[in-house]
């Protein structure tokens, strides 16, 4: 619920962009798109850690399981982090 109450920001801060912004504002929106997937993430990782551990833990160690949860959302939020980068090299006229 929370991540969809976080996520939801987005339409407005779009048409806040696309009004005050200009060409620009594509930018803007995708950059905060990428920033709020990334508030999404650090909120799905907390609530979802226990679960997520105790789902692997029949197929790995406790420990292992930890790990491997951690490593695949600090990927995922290099991913984010990347397409924030990405979409910061692609300022028009600049």
């Amino acid at each position: 619920m929370l991540c969809y109450l976080v996520y939801g920001f987005l339409g407005p801060l779009s048409q806040l962009y696309a009004n005050y912004l200009g060409s620009k504002a594509p930018v803007a929106v995708a950059v905060t798109r990428n920033l709020l997937l990334l508030m999404v993430l650090a909120i799905l990782y907390g609530q979802f850690k226990g679960l997520a551990i105790a789902a692997a833990a029949p197929y790995l160690a406790r420990r292992t399981a930890s790990i491997a949860y951690d490593i695949v959302f600090l990927i995922a939020g290099v991913l984010v982090t990347y397409g924030i980068v990405k979409e910061l090299a692609r300022v028009p006229g600049e």
